[in-house]
Formats: structure tokens, C-alpha cells, sequence
């Protein structure tokens, strides 16, 4: 009897070393996920789609909610004012429209629109219109090539392990992940966010998963 004692222990050791070492699996906890993103830039003004899944409606809370497909367009780095600003576009095969809000905090514009599903392609076409006016543009998918979020996941939980598992242990955790294009690389930031609404994010380089920084 004493010997099956000493082997369950060992056993259950080894399994909580093993859990250690591979880190807790986050994607079952996360609440957004921004993967993709299309881009058009000129010296008038830079237009991003992001294609993401989040949960809705969207709360820092801890607890992974109901989720839903969107994108996101964000109008940035403009030069002209624009008046009444809105977007269309044929996305996959419906005509799509939403309407720009301002923040005044980074000054940007930005509007949210629910989609069935998300598309797997190299470009994407927009029309902007701003003061009667329409613009046709082609935005460029800038995020190809990128790590598997998997592995970007991965190498948040190993890291932070310590920290996942108490806020487990506290009560629970949400994931934000969103894909962030910079020029020619990409990142990842990812966010935990317990019961308590405190949060740690972290900073992963798009190629290799490297945590970059943490805040």
C-alpha cells in the first residue's frame, strides 16, 4: 500500500512538472482574437481592416463571453478633414457599409461591422467616402507569414506560467491577442486579464515568438 502511495505521488509530480514545463493552454480562454490585417497607405491617410473574433459585448472582466466575427477599419494619419466619413465594401459576396466614429484620445476613426466569416486573401477592396466623394483602394493583407498564434500562446503561457496559474487559481483568466503590422515585421500583444480586471500584456515578435517586453 505504501508503495502505490509513493508511486500516485510520483506520478502526480511528474505530471505537474510536465504541466510546468509546457505552460497552460490559453486558447481556450480567449476573448478576442485579431489575426489578420489589411492595409492601404498614402501621405493622405493610412486605412486598416482587421478581421477579428471577440466577444460581445466587450468586457475586461476575466470571463470569456459570447463570441462573434467583426472587422474593424481604422482611418488614421489623415491630412484633410473629412466630412461625414464612411466605408463600403463587397465582403465575401455582401455589400458591407459602416460608419466612422472619432476618438479625440488618438485621433483616429473608426467603425466596427459584423460579418459571417472571414476571407483568406491578398487584397481587399474599399471604397471611402468623405464629403460626397468616393474612393476606390486596395488594401494589401500585411499579416502573411506571420507565427501560428499557437506558438504565440505558447510562449506567453511558459513565460508567464506562474502568473496564469494564480489568476486561475484566483478565479479565472481572458486572452486578448491582437496581430499589431509594423512596416515589414508584425507582433502580437497579448493580454491576461483576471477576475479582478488586472492585466498583463505582453509584447511577442511575429516571427520567431519571442517575448519582446511586458507590461
Amino acid at each position: 500500500m505504501k508503495k502505490i502511495a509513493v508511486l500516485m505521488l510520483c506520478v502526480s509530480l511528474s505530471i505537474l512538472s510536465f504541466s510546468c514545463v509546457q505552460g497552460i493552454n490559453l486558447e481556450m480562454y480567449v476573448s478576442q482574437l485579431r489575426l489578420n490585417a489589411y492595409v492601404y497607405s498614402s501621405s493622405d491617410y493610412t486605412l486598416t481592416v482587421f478581421e477579428e473574433e471577440t466577444e460581445t459585448p466587450y468586457l475586461l472582466d476575466g470571463y470569456v463571453g459570447k463570441i462573434e466575427k467583426v472587422i474593424i477599419v481604422r482611418l488614421e494619419n489623415y491630412k484633410t478633414s473629412l466630412d461625414g466619413a464612411s466605408v463600403k465594401l463587397n465582403y465575401n459576396g455582401k455589400e458591407l457599409r459602416g460608419d466612422f466614429t472619432y476618438n479625440p484620445v488618438n485621433s483616429k476613426y473608426t467603425t466596427t461591422i459584423a460579418v459571417d466569416g472571414h476571407l483568406q486573401k491578398n487584397e481587399l477592396l474599399v471604397t471611402l467616402i468623405s464629403g460626397g466623394n468616393e474612393t476606390e483602394l486596395t488594401l494589401v493583407r500585411v499579416t502573411e507569414g506571420s507565427v501560428d498564434v499557437k506558438k504565440v500562446l505558447s510562449a506567453v503561457s511558459k513565460y508567464a506560467s506562474s502568473y496564469v496559474q494564480n489568476a486561475l487559481d484566483a478565479g479565472g483568466i481572458e486572452v486578448h491577442v491582437r496581430v499589431i503590422p509594423s512596416e515589414n515585421e508584425n507582433y502580437y500583444y497579448v493580454c491576461i486579464v483576471d477576475t479582478s480586471g488586472n492585466q498583463k500584456a505582453f509584447l511577442v515578435d511575429g516571427k520567431t515568438a519571442k517575448i519582446l517586453a511586458e507590461k
